[in-house]
C-alpha cells in the first residue's frame, strides 16, 4: 500500500528525531567549553618599551592548594581557588624554565642562573641561590638527593638538594663560533641524567657524580644547527625519545643510546607520548602522530605557529599556538576548542582535574575550566 503524504511527513520526524538523538550529544562531547573561572595580572608590563619578544612562563602544581607561576617578573604562588598570590619571588631577568616540585620544596633558575629553593607553603628561601653564572632556560630536572641545571653553552650542573652547594659540573659542549640558544633541560632516569647539546649530541651521565655512560651523535644533512634543543622525553620499555631541530625524532635505547628507529623531519619540537602514539609539532606549523613504531598516522596543518609545549590531556590534546591555546582531538588533532585572550600562550601550562592553569605572554595567570 502506497504511504499518504501524512505517513511519509510522520517517517521524516522520526528520520530528524533518530539523528538529531545520535548528533547532538556526540556533537557536544566532542566540542567542550572554556570558562574564566579567574584571571590575575602578574606582572605589570612596561606600556612605554621596546619588547623584541613577550613570553609567558610555566605553571607548576604544588601543594597546599597552590599553583606556581613562573613569568617576567620570578615566581608567583597563588592559590587555586581564587588566583589570591600567597608568596612571589621577584628576579630581575625573570624565571622562563619549568620549576620542579619536591617534598614541600620548589626549585626554580632565573634567566640569569640563580637557582633557589623555596618553601611551597610561605615561599621562604631553603638556601641562598647557587650562582650557576650561565643563562639556564630550559626546565630543571629532580631526583631525591640533586636538582639539575642545563646552563648555556653547554654544562650541566647537579645541586645538592640539602645545602645549596653544586655537587658537580659536567660540560658537554666543545667551543664552537655560533650556537643555538636552545631551551632544552635534563631528563632524569632513575640513576643517570640524558642531555643533549646544541651540535646534535645526546649523552647519559650518572646522576652521583657526572660521569660519561654513553654519548651519541645524531645524524643530519648539515654540519650546522643539529641542536638537540628539546628536552628528551621518556618512554616504556626503555626507550627515550630526543628531538633534533635538523634531523628529526629518534628514538633510543636508554641503555646505551643504540638506535631504535628515527623520524626524518626538519623542526621537530618535544614530542607528547601518550599509551599508544607520539605526538609532535613540527616546524611549528603542523602537528604530527606517530605510532610507537616511529610510523606516522597523521599530519594536521596548525592555524599559526605554536609557541609553547604540547599536553595530552583527557580532554584532548592541549596546544599553545598564536592565535591562544586549543584543545584538539586526539585520534585525527582536528580542534574541539579554541580560547584566546589577544596575546597567546608561550609557557606550558599545569592541569587539576577540569582546570588548566596557565601565564599568557602578557603576564595574565588565567585558571581556566573546561566543560565537556
Amino acid at each position: 500500500m502506497e504511504a499518504t503524504e501524512f505517513q511519509r511527513q510522520v517517517r521524516r520526524w522520526a528520520l530528524v528525531a533518530l539523528v538529531t538523538s545520535v548528533l547532538v550529544p556526540f556533537s557536544l562531547h566532542a566540542a567542550p567549553s572554556i570558562e574564566v573561572k579567574w584571571r590575575v595580572q602578574s606582572a605589570k608590563l612596561p606600556t612605554m618599551a621596546w619588547r623584541p619578544r613577550a613570553w609567558g612562563g610555566p605553571v607548576v602544581i604544588a601543594d597546599k592548594g597552590l599553583v606556581i607561576f613562573a613569568g617576567a617578573s620570578g615566581l608567583s604562588a597563588r592559590y587555586t581557588s581564587d588566583g589570591a598570590e600567597r608568596w612571589q619571588w621577584k628576579v630581575h631577568d625573570g624565571v622562563e624554565s619549568s620549576p620542579v616540585v619536591g617534598a614541600g620544596v620548589v626549585y626554580a633558575c632565573s634567566a640569569d642562573g640563580q637557582l633557589s629553593a623555596h618553601q611551597v607553603v610561605d615561599g621562604k628561601p631553603v638556601w641562598a641561590p647557587a650562582q650557576l653564572r650561565a643563562s639556564v632556560r630550559g626546565p630543571l630536572g629532580l631526583d631525591g638527593i640533586h636538582v639539575y641545571a642545563l646552563a648555556a653553552p653547554g654544562a650541566v650542573y647537579a645541586i645538592d638538594r640539602k645545602s645549596g652547594q653544586i655537587s658537580w659540573r659536567k660540560k658537554v659542549l666543545t667551543s664552537r663560533e655560533f650556537l643555538v640558544d636552545a631551551r632544552a633541560g635534563p631528563l632524569v632516569l632513575g640513576s643517570r641524567v640524558v642531555v643533549g647539546d646544541a651540535t646534535g649530541r645526546v649523552s647519559a651521565l650518572a646522576a652521583r657524580d657526572g660521569a660519561t655512560i654513553w654519548t651519541r651523535k645524531l645524524g643530519g644533512n648539515s654540519t650546522l644547527f643539529r641542536d638537540v634543543g628539546i628536552t628528551p622525553v621518556a618512554m616504556k620499555a626503555g626507550r627515550l625519545l630526543v628531538s633534533s631541530h635538523n634531523a628529526g625524532l629518534y628514538a633510543l635505547n636508554a641503555a646505551d643510546g643504540s638506535l631504535i628507529w628515527r623520524y626524518a623531519v626538519e623542526g621537530a619540537a618535544r614530542p607528547v607520548v601518550t599509551a599508544t602514539k607520539v605526538f609532535m609539532v613540527v616546524g611549528g606549523e603542523a602537528l604530527h602522530c606517530l605510532g610507537h613504531d616511529g610510523k606516522r598516522r597523521w599530519r594536521r596543518q596548525l592555524n599559526g605557529n605554536a609557541l609553547g609545549p604540547l599536553m595530552a590531556t583527557p580532554y584532548g590534546l592541549l596546544s599553545s599556538e598564536e592565535d591562544g591555546i586549543t584543545l584538539r582531538r586526539q585520534r585525527d588533532g582536528l580542534p574541539l576548542k579554541r580560547w584566546n585572550d589577544g596575546f597567546g600562550f608561550s609557557g606550558s601550562p599545569a592541569l587539576i582535574g577540569a582546570d588548566i592553569f596557565v601565564m599568557s605572554n602578557a603576564q595574565v595567570a588565567y585558571r581556566l575550566r573546561v566543560h565537556r
